[in-house]
């Protein structure tokens, strides 16, 4: 069994133990308790948790951390999460388009000179 695989089951144990939202655990203690080292965003404890989401558990999460989905309202309630950040990011997506065409066509500048560092109009030598 490889590394991950391990991991993947501990924490595939952990999260069963933990059903429903009231009993949330957080990343950080999941990391611990399967001997995983993180930094403060806890990058592989979440990946992890995403393969196991991926391969059919019901993980939900919340403020409190991470849990077995239990009922339809927390299912419910965690799908307004999801459509909350989804159209958090749509939003910033076209805020930065927005930002991009207003900044560059403001200083005149094409934006192939400024993403480049070439200007246009430069001598070839």
């Amino acid at each position: 069994m490889s590394i991950e695989e391990d991991r993947l089951r501990k924490i595939k144990e952990i999260i069963l133990q933990h059903k429903g939202k009231a009993n949330a655990i957080k990343s950080r203690t999941i990391a611990l308790m399967i001997g995983m080292s993180e930094d403060d965003t806890h990058i592989g404890t979440r990946s992890l948790i995403t393969k196991l989401i991926k391969d059919g558990m019901p993980i939900g999460a919340c403020d409190n951390g991470y849990f077995l989905l239990e009922t339809q309202q927390e299912i419910d309630d965690y799908h307004q999460i999801l459509n909350g950040r989804m159209l958090e990011i749509y939003d910033r997506i076209i805020r930065i388009q927005n930002n991009f065409n207003v900044y560059y066509s403001v200083n005149n500048k094409p934006a192939a000179e400024v993403i480049t560092g070439e200007d246009e109009d430069a001598d070839i030598l």
